[in-house]
Parts: structure tokens; sequence; C-alpha cells
């Protein structure tokens, strides 16, 4: 039955439908969250970049973590009549589908802080078009996307306000910020300790090595931003755009750039992701609060009165 539904949308396959679907599911890909993200916390609203980071890497890491234990192969691996596309996205097992359930988790929880139906409505279809997408490409089963769709709307649903709300209580904030770089960080270590001893399959444990190490250097760049810079958000369209290209920049860098520079090791890649969550949550708006954006001394990040 799945393999039919697989075949039966890849039969229409062309290269211009090829296409399409390969930029739909984009939509489910890491550097659009990096980018939205960083743009929110910069620009619009710390605690609503908070609590999307939070919530979506919190659904990523159920993800990763179901897909270890059902350890389920996806299509073109085992099927000769599928054709897999994009496979350089499709890290580890299958079910669930976490470019499905990230999608609908980061989608779903931005429509609700808009409370708006169309944009609610706009989230599920986009969010549908991803799953569809992963089926199309021959990287998921239907049970993969449609499980994930679930999980993705739990998540929105049932933390995402939740997380929210903790984004502005200050000492509770710092609390859960603290416990969670600290668990964050122990466990990307020991699952960075697993791969090195290679005594499992290779690269099992990456991508949860990614989202855990970019967890942690997120959570401690919150806590060390609300204690010794705590900026306030404010500058005209021009500077708030500076500010998201000159912060963009410096993510790159250190995410991809640092990928050229430093050894190929698991180690590396847990430097690159949690550096990029401590650059943008932290190290950036305290390097912006010494720059000056005119004449009159006004400041890329500027301090709350309080510090």
């Amino acid at each position: 039955m799945q393999e039919t539904i697989i075949l039966f949308f890849q039969s229409f396959s062309t290269e211009l439908l090829d296409l399409i679907m390969e930029l739909i599911t984009m939509t489910g890909e890491q550097m659009l969250y990096i980018t939205v993200v960083s743009y929110i916390v910069w620009n619009v609203s710390k605690p609503l970049g908070f609590a999307l980071a939070f919530t979506l890497l919190s659904s990523t890491l159920c993800n990763g973590t179901i897909k270890l234990l059902v350890h389920s192969p996806r299509p073109y691996q085992v099927l000769s009549s599928v054709e897999g596309k994009r496979i350089s996205t499709a890290e580890g097992f299958s079910f669930p589908s976490g470019h499905t359930q990230g999608a609908t988790t980061f989608l779903l929880s931005g429509a609700l802080y808009l409370n708006r139906r169309r944009w609610i409505t706009a989230a599920a279809i986009l969010s549908a078009a991803v799953a569809l997408s992963r089926i199309y490409l021959g990287v998921h089963w239907p049970i993969d996307v449609l499980g994930a769709l679930v999980l993705g709307t739990l998540f929105a649903l049932l933390v995402f306000k939740r997380v929210l709300a903790i984004a502005s209580d200050e000492r509770l904030l710092a609390r859960v910020n603290i416990l969670t770089g600290t668990l964050a960080g122990i466990f990307a270590l020991v699952l960075s300790v697993l791969e090195m001893l290679q005594l499992f399959e290779p690269q099992i444990f990456m991508s949860m090595i990614k989202l855990l190490s970019i967890l942690a250097g997120f959570s401690f760049g919150t806590y060390f931003e609300r204690t010794h810079v705590d900026y306030i958000i404010s500058g005209t369209r021009i500077v708030r755009l500076f500010r998201f290209v000159m912060g963009m920049l410096g993510a790159l860098v250190i995410l991809y750039g640092g990928k050229i520079i430093l050894p190929d090791h698991v180690l590396s890649v847990m430097v690159r992701y949690a550096g990029t969550g401590f650059w943008a949550f932290f190290l950036y708006p305290l390097l912006g609060t010494h720059i000056s954006t005119d004449r009159e001394g006004d400041r890329l990040f500027t301090r709350s009165k309080g510090l």
C-alpha cells in the first residue's frame, strides 16, 4: 500500500516538479529555521524567538529519539522501484519524518502566536505540502509523514505557549536555560564519544549531536544575554536590516566556515553548532553593543536601562 502511494506520486515526476518539491521540502531544513529565528530574536521579539527555537528543538529531538528507537529504513533504500531524490538531506532513519515534523511545529507555532485563522490555515497547507514532498522525493513512507504531522501539531499546541510563558519569567527562564544547556551539552558529549568509539553504525548519532549542541549553545546564550546584555529591540528599518545581515554572516561563518577550518571530527560538529546558537543569542548582541550605527553614537544593539 505505502509503496503504491509513493509510486503514484513519482509517476508524475518531471524536472520542473522535482525542483518545486525540492523547494517545498527546504521549508523543513535548518537554514530556514536559523534565518527566521535569528531575525525574530534580533528585530522582533526575544521571548518569541526563544519560544520558537526551544519548541522546534524539543520537537526535533523527540523526532530523532524515535528514529533511533524505531530504526526504520527509507523507501529508496529498500525498494528498487523508488527513486530517492535530494537524499543529501535524508540523514538517519525514516520514521517519523524530521522535515515534516519540524515544519509543522515551527509553522503552526508561529501561526498560533499570530492567532489568525488564515495563518493557521496557511501553516497547515504548507506543512501538508512538505509532507507530500517527502513522499514524492522517495525519502519517506506515508506513515512517516502522518506520524510527523501529528507529533508536530502536538508540540505546537501543547509546548509552544507554555515555553512562551516561561520566556517572560526571568527567574524561571534562567533556571530552564541552565538546566537545558547543561543536559544538552552532556548528552551531546556522550553521543560524540559513542560516535568516536564506533560501537554503533557510523553517523547514527550525528543528527542528535547537532541538535543537542545548538540547543546547548542557544540555552547558555539566552542565559548570558539576559544577565550581561539584556538588549532592547530598537532601530530604523535600515538598522534592523543591517543588524540581520551582519548577524547572519557571522552565523554562516561559524556554521559553514568552521567546517573548512576545523578538522573533520565529531567534536568539530559540536563546536560549530553550539557556537552558532551561542553567537545568535549572546555573542552577536554583546558585540553589537559596541558597534555604532551613526555619528550620534547609537549602537547596533542597545542595552536596557537595567544594565
